[in-house]
């Protein structure tokens, strides 16, 4: 867990709020399996849009792509994301590299657990699988972090490494002989989506990821050996799902730094330093920093008990009553960042707004401001955005879509989301870059909050949220029937209320999280 199991920090003004709106949304649309969609459009074949809400709300068997599809990569894209703010606080906060490391390690390991425990749920016995969604971003956050503190170049490279590497696995992993006997090994009769020619060699369970799971899942104890997944899932999906936790890295840099290579400027205001706002991995946020800065030759420091900061630098220079603004910048690059002292002055509070210096997008905020002090506002800092950025996000998004259909469409490497394949990877990133587009063009550039505000209720506590859909939504469900009948749920028909039933039960834990929000309680890994 993060310094505190459970954190009281909530959504600022200066938070990155299209990424908690769209963590929101793919987490709604996960959550929203509850409303049964699929088994309702089968009650209305004759309507086109009941079968396109049931085909976009579930998986496809094999090849191809539904909305239900991009939860996972968004959850993985989203990593990515915050990764940079998160970075960027704990440096500014002090932490060393050796803490930073443990924090991350733990951080994965955490994941992976509670991915193991939430797919044990109804077993009687450990069921050790890594497929989950927790458990692969799990597995691959330590390296993601290491790229975090690395050089462009290097992310790039690392990239088309593990696409590139990743796709030689399979392609070059001999294909099964004509007796090969699928339903041994967990396919269903009939299987109608093997491909045929070079594509074959990323047929379900009979490529290189299962081979490895046939080797590392019977390692583990068993009720009976590991054959295959029914669903054709694998442990080494995590590598290129690393991919695309690192087109989210990519983006994440890209929002911190406005579209610069220069990174954000930061403020003292009144004594109180304006700092980013932490989104970390799946909703976490941490208000807490330290700085560190030279002035006029001595290392002075500013530290955070998580309320206000204390300015400790002598105020003799300047006029009691006015506010003190102090302006640093975090310089550097690849993880080797330095909070530089850059210049401090007295303002007057009737133009305190004008004279903060801080660029556009540079996701900062304001706190601790002196009594009678003007809050900071402006284009730069109550949205956040630039347009810069949502252009690059659009731009990025369209090229990896690109990339990811041609890859497809050529037969060298087909698009399938449950063994992850490497043109999957850019496929499914570049609707993620859009989809981060269309949330941050809303969000903070337009500034539109408030329509948002139930989906930032769940992305603040996504991990809270992704517990109880796998943990009590079937006890609610059942709960609701006992002490109020079918009648209710049956209003508008049979055929809608098992709908209505998981509206009702997505309503209760939504009302859960928003308790949770109003009292400041946020789960964290």
């Amino acid at each position: 867990m993060d310094d505190a199991a459970v954190s009281s920090s909530p959504a600022g003004p200066g938070r990155l709020l299209s990424l908690d709106a769209y963590r929101g949304f793919a987490m709604f649309l996960m959550a929203a399996e509850l409303l049964r969609l699929p088994e309702t459009a089968e009650h209305f074949p004759g309507s086109q849009v009941w079968q396109v809400l049931g085909r976009h709300w579930e998986h496809v068997e094999w090849t191809g792509c539904t909305l239900h599809d991009l939860i996972q990569p968004s959850f993985s894209f989203m990593v990515g994301v915050a990764l940079p703010f998160s970075l960027a606080g704990r440096r500014v906060q002090g932490a060393s590299r050796g803490r930073l490391w443990a924090h991350a390690c733990v951080r994965g390991l955490i994941l992976v657990l509670l991915g193991v425990f939430l797919r044990s749920i109804g077993s009687e016995r450990t069921n050790w699988t890594f497929e989950d969604t927790l458990s692969q971003i799990g597995l691959g956050y330590p390296i993601l972090f290491a790229l975090g503190m690395a050089r462009w170049r290097t992310v790039w490279i690392s990239l088309g490494t593990i696409l590139a590497g990743y796709w030689a696995l399979f392609a070059l992993w001999p294909l099964p002989g004509p007796g090969f006997d699928y339903q041994l090994y967990g396919v269903p009769e009939n299987w109608g989506h093997h491909f045929s020619g070079f594509a074959a060699h990323w047929n379900i369970n009979s490529n290189a990821a299962w081979a490895f799971d046939r080797w590392f899942m019977n390692l583990f104890p068993r009720s009976e050996p590991f054959m295959g997944n029914g669903g054709g899932y694998s442990t080494l999906s995590f590598i290129p799902t690393l991919g695309t936790m690192i087109l989210g890295l990519c983006a994440g840099r890209w929002i911190l730094s406005g579209g610069r290579p220069a990174a954000a400027r930061l403020a003292t205001v009144g004594g109180s330093l304006v700092v980013p706002e932490v989104n970390g991995p799946m909703g976490e946020a941490d208000a807490s920093f330290a700085a560190a800065a030279k002035v006029d030759g001595a290392d002075r420091s500013e530290r955070s008990d998580r309320t206000n900061w204390t300015d400790r630098t002598d105020r003799t220079s300047v006029a009691a009553d006015a506010p003190l603004v102090r302006e640093y910048e975090l310089a550097g690059t690849g993880g080797e960042e330095e909070l530089v002292f850059r210049k401090e002055a007295a303002v007057d509070p009737a133009v305190f707004s004008c004279a903060l210096e801080v660029p556009e997008n540079s996701g900062v905020k304001s706190g601790g401001m002196r009594r009678g002090a003007p809050m900071v506002d402006g284009p730069g800092l109550a949205r956040g955005g630039s347009w810069k950025v949502f252009g690059i996000l659009v731009l990025a998004g369209v090229v990896s879509l690109g990339l990811g259909y041609g890859w497809d469409v050529s037969g060298w490497g087909p698009s399938v989301k449950k063994i992850w394949t490497p043109s999957w990877t850019l496929f499914s990133g570049g609707w993620c870059f859009l989809l981060m587009a269309g949330f941050y063009l809303v969000a903070d550039l337009g500034g539109i909050r408030r329509p948002l505000f139930p989906l930032v209720v769940i992305g603040m506590n996504s991990i809270a949220m992704y517990v109880l859909v796998h943990t009590v939504a079937e006890f609610f469900e059942t709960a609701l029937v006992t002490h109020f009948g079918q009648g209710p749920f049956a209003v508008l028909g049979p055929e809608l209320a098992p709908m209505l039933r998981g509206a009702a039960v997505l309503l209760i834990l939504w009302g859960i999280l928003r308790w949770m929000y109003g009292r400041r309680l946020f789960l964290r890994v």
